[in-house]
């Protein structure tokens, strides 16, 4: 009994490790997102310029800010869970097949996804294709989205969540706990942005999908690439559908 209850309690403290370490994630992000809204004044004041103000807001608070937070708090969580590099994803001999099964059908079902969403949310698909022509593809807006929206996130929020939570998981975990958890939480983290039940359950999906590419290959390159198609499209839509 003794022996059983010290697994329970260890196993705790490795959930709760984990979850601590999102929990201190999500509360930048909302302060990141907070700051969005605080810096721009601030750079027009000094560079007389609407556009570059925001671009260079942006660009401070995504790629440098988040990124740092996101890359120690990941870097602390390979620590405490005892995780190499290799064990989260990174690893040389995966297969080259798999990985473009991975691609193939990752970035599929995130296309599939990304159509039925915005059918549901505006029923802009029959005239998205018009709009699409008027999109300034230069402009400082779709550099700044294309950074770190199209790049940097996905790759760095593949790390943190299938990377570290879903390895971590794993460890101590059924799989089915392992997959679940990391999509409810990359779910939370986008909460801020989410109007509608529908944009949710897009998010949990999402992560679930993400997460089966993870467990496919052993290999993070297949999510990295579908998040990478998932935002792209997305992108495209917003701003084409408005």
């Amino acid at each position: 009994m003794k022996i059983e209850n010290s697994a329970n309690s260890s196993l705790k403290k490795y959930l709760s490790g984990i979850l601590g370490i999102f929990f201190v994630y999500f509360i930048f992000v909302i302060l990141l997102h907070k700051l969005t809204f605080w810096l721009p004044p601030v750079f027009l004041n000094l560079l007389k310029n609407i556009e570059m103000a925001y671009f260079l807001s942006n660009l401070v608070v995504d790629p440098i800010i988040w990124g740092s937070i996101i890359i120690v708090l990941t870097l602390i969580g390979l620590r405490l869970c005892k995780l190499s590099v290799v064990e989260i994803g990174f690893n040389k001999e995966t297969r080259l097949g798999k990985n473009i099964v991975g691609f193939v059908v990752g970035c599929g079902a995130c296309f599939l996804l990304t159509m039925l969403f915005f059918q549901v949310q505006c029923k802009c698909l029959p005239s998205c294709s018009v709009s699409l022509n008027q999109i300034d593809f230069s402009s400082l807006r779709f550099v700044h989205m294309l950074i770190a929206s199209m790049l940097i996130g996905p790759i760095l929020e593949e790390i943190f969540y299938r990377g570290f939570i879903q390895t971590a998981l794993e460890k101590r975990f059924n799989f089915e706990y392992a997959l679940l958890i990391p999509a409810v939480l990359f779910t939370i983290s986008h909460a801020y942005k989410i109007t509608q039940w529908h944009n949710m359950l897009t998010y949990l999906i999402i992560g679930i999908i993400y997460g089966l590419l993870r467990r496919w290959d052993k290999s993070l390159f297949p999510a990295i690439i579908a998040h990478i198609c998932f935002n792209t499209i997305s992108l495209i839509f917003t701003i084409a559908c408005k």
